[in-house]
């Protein structure tokens, strides 16, 4: 079953590493009509910063998949790496449907949609 297609309220809603694959206002939307007043939603969120990453997209700078829009790392992988124009612009919507939302932007989009954020850890990957 399609968690969009999920009937019923909930006193927790939980999602791991799921929601980097998803549209996220139209995912916050669904959450919040889950949850019972008073109700938690969990989320541990894959924020892709990281000099390699699980999108494949790298070079010869660090986080360059994350520090360009679609369009300047196509044309830098067109200058310095032709081989991978095309896998690089397979790959860069992969997440969020093309969008790359900081922490504070998912804060920010959840409170849009009546979520209130109780807690936040950022964890860091040690290099």
């Amino acid at each position: 079953m399609d968690m969009l297609e999920t009937p019923g309220t909930y006193d927790l809603v939980t999602a791991f590493a799921a929601l980097d694959h998803t549209g996220l206002d139209e995912v916050l939307a669904k959450v919040r009509s889950m949850l019972n007043p008073g109700g938690v939603f969990f989320a541990q969120i894959q924020l892709w910063w990281w000099v390699v990453n699980t999108t494949g997209i790298l070079g010869h700078f660090p986080y360059a998949g994350q520090r360009l829009a679609l369009n300047d790392l196509t044309r830098y992988f067109a200058e310095h790496h032709p081989e991978h124009v095309e896998f690089v612009q397979r790959r860069y919507p992969y997440f969020h449907k093309g969008e790359h939302p900081t922490a504070d932007e998912w804060v920010q989009r959840a409170n849009q949609h009546g979520l209130e954020l109780i807690a936040m850890e950022r964890m860091v990957c040690p290099l």
